[in-house]
């Protein structure tokens, strides 16, 4: 996207300005155009219908926005304790929404506002005790309007800056379709970071963005909630959601109903959750619940503290293609009490570390989901962890379109590869323990299942495993420790293959 100062419609921005006001003041409409430099927003930009948000280069660090503010040194103060500091005089509002399940070691995980140290942010720990020397964290006392801090190296002379402003660009604060919400606005060629949102907040969008918002070569870092969030018609391309402390990014419906056609492309989601939520709430690279039509593609998700791609309540009609899902501490792809979708052609390694008992941690993870296609994947496992392709089907209710039954799977095509006799199943298929979900007979899964065409690596194929340290290669409908010969006779897999390992089966990719 191209703009110049002086172009109709166009309004020039420098660090000088003040960005929310000339925004509040100009007409609906309007493009902002960013010159490059360090702009710290006190206030949200609020964005009305068909703005524009646009850096001055194709650089997005050159036009930085942060919500975080400085830290004078001369009010950073050393305390009797050797390497822990003071700063008085803190009257910034608790961040905080109603609480959300925080993982264990991260208790203050709902407090919006993250103390930065030279950029990096600090743990933000649940008493004053907990500061000592060398922990890199900080407690915010509100209740005395004072926060204490130990970096990592012990010396006050560093940046310290606070996150205090809820989100760079924010819509009318009320949900879609009212008519003050804003849609069709654009915000490309940015870097936003430092902002104080909650979780499932964007530091872009925030809890309420309209129809049609697009999000494209922006860098959101750092940010205590998630990166960015869009909703009907809402557009993520090329951009780097990284280091986020819930989520990356993602998509909701809103008061019970759908959204509709959102697409994620070509972006990194990366290195998110350091603030702590809870995995298995919702944490990680990206969530996109209640949509019909949603198209993840071409995105590369690593090292998230969480799951990698995740669906959830509700959704139809997904897609994801050509992603590559890897060291995610969570499942790779899991697709959790929806419908309809398609898993073509993804490269999926090592994900599933802290969610690896049962069936959990799949580098593909089906969840009492129906009609769900996974077809032409790579899915690479730990020799330590996690699974390859899962089938779970549990007592997970109703959903829009009945019960949320993981029926009618189609798994063709697909290259699992195993890496060593601890490494998790190869294929799984499983039930929590119920006959019936709703009325539905488990053993559906089953017998509506599609299992054919795909090609399997591991240490020792033609072993079965029998020592209770090792796992099996394959489970399927009770069938606990079924070998290649076992899987086959549960009528999978008749056109498929087993191999041994060889080197150079795991993609490099996996690696990079």
């Amino acid at each position: 996207m191209h703009a110049r100062a002086g172009d109709a419609g166009v309004i020039p921005l420098t660090p000088d300005d003040d960005c929310t006001a000339l925004v509040a003041a100009s007409p609906a409409g309007s493009t902002f155009l960013f010159a490059p430099g360090l702009y710290r927003l006190k206030q949200m930009l609020v964005a009305r219908t068909g703005d524009t948000f646009l850096g001055d280069s194709a650089h997005p660090g050159d036009v930085i926005l942060t919500g975080a503010r400085l830290i004078a040194a001369d009010l950073v103060t050393p305390t009797p304790t050797p390497g822990v500091y003071a700063a008085p005089n803190r009257t910034e509002t608790e961040g905080t929404l109603p609480s959300h399940p925080c993982a264990s070691g991260f208790s203050r995980c709902n407090f919006a506002q993250d103390l930065y140290v030279d950029g990096a942010p600090q743990l933000h720990v649940g008493s004053a005790a907990k500061v000592v020397a060398g922990c890199a964290c900080f407690h915010f006392d509100y209740s005395n309007q004072q926060i204490l801090f130990a970096p990592a190296e012990p010396t006050a002379a560093h940046v310290f800056e606070l996150g205090v402003t809820r989100a760079a660009i924010s819509s009318a604060n009320s949900k879609p379709p009212a008519p003050d919400t804003a849609a069709g606005v654009t915000v490309a060629n940015l870097t936003v970071r430092h902002f104080a949102n909650p979780a499932q907040f964007g530091a872009v969008g925030d809890q309420y963005p309209g129809a049609g918002w697009v999000v494209s070569n922006v860098n959101a870092t750092l940010n205590h909630g998630s990166g960015a969030k869009v909703h009907t018609g809402g557009r993520l391309l090329s951009s780097t959601f990284v280091r986020n402390g819930q989520m990356g990014a993602g998509s909701t419906g809103y008061g019970g109903g759908r959204g509709s056609d959102v697409e994620m492309g070509g972006c990194e989601l990366a290195h998110n959750n350091y603030a702590g939520y809870s995995t298995g709430w919702e944490a990680g690279a990206g969530k996109f619940s209640s949509l019909d039509g949603a198209v993840l593609r071409d995105n590369y998700v690593h090292d998230n503290f969480g799951h990698g791609l995740w669906a959830d309540v509700d959704g139809v009609n997904y897609t994801y293609h050509g992603n590559l899902v890897v060291n995610n501490t969570g499942p790779g792809i899991a697709h959790e009490i929806s419908w309809a979708a398609a898993v073509v052609n993804n490269t999926l390694c090592f994900n599933g570390a802290d969610q690896d008992t049962w069936l959990w941690g799949g580098q593909v993870q089906v969840q009492n989901s129906r009609g769900v296609e996974v077809r032409g994947n790579v899915a690479v496992v730990s020799g330590d962890f996690g699974n390859g392709i899962a089938l779970l089907f549990q007592d997970r209710g109703n959903g829009t379109q009945g019960v949320h039954a993981t029926l009618n799977a189609t798994i063709v095509g697909n290259t699992v590869v195993v890496l060593g006799p601890q490494g998790g199943f190869g294929f799984t298929g499983g039930v929590a323990n119920v006959a019936t979900a709703q009325g539905v007979n488990t053993s559906l899964m089953f017998s509506s299942a599609a299992v054919d065409g795909n090609s399997y690596h591991f240490e020792a194929p033609d072993v079965h495993h029998k020592n209770a340290t090792q796992r099996p290669l394959f489970q399927w409908a009770g069938n606990n420790r079924a070998t290649w010969v076992d899987w086959q006779a549960c009528g999978n897999d008749r056109g498929g293959s087993v191999h041994a390992l060889v080197p150079g089966v795991v993609p490099a990719a996996c690696y990079a």
